[in-house]
């Protein structure tokens, strides 16, 4: 929505002030950020963005959003990255107080901000935390952890979540009555969307993502490795890895395990050129271990191009099985090998059938619009705006 198309709406249907807050970090965040602070111009009439580093680096000023940027160093080791850790969000909160106008904080994040938090309390502000993914995850290891979440969940007056799902498996249950659905998901299918025809795709198996443990790239190989061991792939069959990190100890699995004829490594895929890559594959494959609601999944649906994917996170709100996409039983290279099997042997005729819902989800439900209004209710019936 343009500038334009923001003035056409009345004061009525917008709220005096909003700030969102997310702790500086790398550029995944920045995409996310962008299309949060896109939504909340729409129904704001001012808006600030307290964040910094790579996260702010897709978030443009206007006159109605004032970025406001606080840039965070990580520390060497343990004792320093706790520090710095603290005197960030000490940062975030000092810019906070400049600005004693603003109605209401959204805290997007991943991270744990209970300093600001506190602050946005102790300055009578309506209080949203905006989950990205599990904290809890993210922050493995750190001692006491579960119960500074606790406290934040406590100060807020809602939790912002992708979908149901997320409830029981993010623990959160305590905490149904300030739950609220919305997501800041945009995809833009004029840029994906459909333009190979199934059969024309060079690959039939793909996995795009970072190579960590998270992602579980080593599981899609070693179900590859199985597939190959036992003579199930078929003829001539070639697959897309793209990706980064940790790339050395992949590339080596798949040299040790003469994987090298089958397996074209592409690196790290920029989003510009996601669409076309998509474009060429007939199934990609998601075998997280957690997630929220990966964008690559609802890109690759917009492009026509069927997922596999873990029965994680957000996804199995939006994949139904064997409908619009499939889902594994579970992320063992067991199951993955069984299941594409299975996904192999079906016809064109079927594939086209789940291509066709599958896009037709994306458009429906992660279109601007939709997306703006979800989340325009669900902060109007938080703040008491109606």
């Amino acid at each position: 929505m343009t500038a334009e198309d923001k003035s056409d709406e009345t004061d009525t249907e917008r709220i005096g002030s909003m700030g969102i807050i997310r702790f500086p970090g790398t550029s995944a965040g920045a995409g996310p950020l962008k299309n949060l602070s896109d939504i909340i111009d729409t129904f704001s009439k001012k808006t600030i963005i307290i964040s910094g580093n790579e996260t702010l680096e897709k978030v443009q000023a206007s006159e109605s959003i004032n970025i406001i940027r606080v840039d965070h160093k990580p520390g060497e080791n343990k004792f320093f990255k706790i520090i710095n850790y603290i005197i960030t969000q000490i940062r975030i909160s000092f810019q906070m107080l400049k600005y004693p106008k603003i109605e209401s904080y959204i805290f997007f994040y991943t991270d744990i901000l209970l300093i600001p938090i506190l602050v946005a309390k102790l300055m009578r502000k309506k209080i949203l935390i905006a989950l990205m993914a599990d904290p809890i995850g993210y922050g493995k290891g750190i001692e006491g952890l579960d119960l500074i979440l606790d406290l934040c969940y406590s100060l807020s007056h809602a939790i912002l979540i992708y979908s149901e799902n997320l409830i029981k498996e993010w623990n959160l249950d305590r905490y149904k009555k300030k739950i609220k659905l919305a997501h800041e998901h945009i995809i833009d299918t004029d840029k994906f969307c459909k333009k190979t025809n199934f059969s024309e795709r060079e690959y039939d198996i793909g996995y795009i993502g970072r190579f960590d443990k998270e992602k579980n790239v080593m599981g899609f190989l070693r179900a590859i490795s199985l597939l190959l061991k036992h003579n199930k792939l078929k003829q001539n069959t070639k697959i897309f890895l793209g990706g980064g990190q940790e790339e050395e100890r992949v590339l080596k699995y798949i040299e040790n395990q003469n994987l090298t004829d089958i397996i074209d490594f592409h690196g790290w895929i920029k989003h510009n050129e996601l669409p076309d890559h998509l474009n060429n594959i007939k199934l990609l494959v998601i075998p997280s271990h957690t997630e929220g609601l990966p964008n690559i999944m609802l890109e690759a649906m917009a492009c026509g191009t069927p997922v596999l994917a873990s029965s994680v996170g957000s996804i199995p709100d939006f994949i139904d099985d064997n409908y619009n996409g499939f889902l594994l039983k579970d992320n063992s290279p067991k199951s993955i090998a069984k299941r594409l099997i299975e996904i192999m042997d079906y016809d064109e005729k079927k594939m086209k059938k789940v291509t066709k819902s599958s896009s037709t989800m994306v458009n429906k439900n992660f279109n601007f619009e939709t997306v703006k209004n979800n989340y325009k209710e669900a902060i109007f019936d938080v703040i008491g705006y109606r």
